[in-house]
């Protein structure tokens, strides 16, 4: 609309949208706490299918994310995600 300023993509966005998702357990990691519901999606997506690929201590600090992502988000598809993979651990 007229008048507007354009919305701004956040830098990690434009970073996924240009490279993809990174691989590293760190990186990750961090973007579980993003505020985007699409991102925390598709990151526990791909920690799920990497947790096994993970030292032990970065598979005990998925564990313990997720579980809290199952107990306190606010969207239920991402809640039931987060139980969902909960249930296999």
């Amino acid at each position: 609309e007229r008048g507007q300023l354009p919305i701004r993509k956040c830098p990690l966005i434009r970073l996924r949208d240009k490279f993809g998702m990174p691989r590293d357990w760190g990186t990750l990691m961090l973007m579980l706490d993003h505020r985007n519901v699409a991102i925390v999606t598709k990151t526990l997506e791909v920690l799920r299918h990497k947790m096994h690929e993970g030292s032990e201590t970065e598979q005990e600090a998925f564990k313990s994310k997720v579980k809290i992502i199952a107990m306190t988000a606010d969207n239920e598809d991402l809640k039931g995600l987060a139980e969902e993979i909960v249930e296999e651990l």
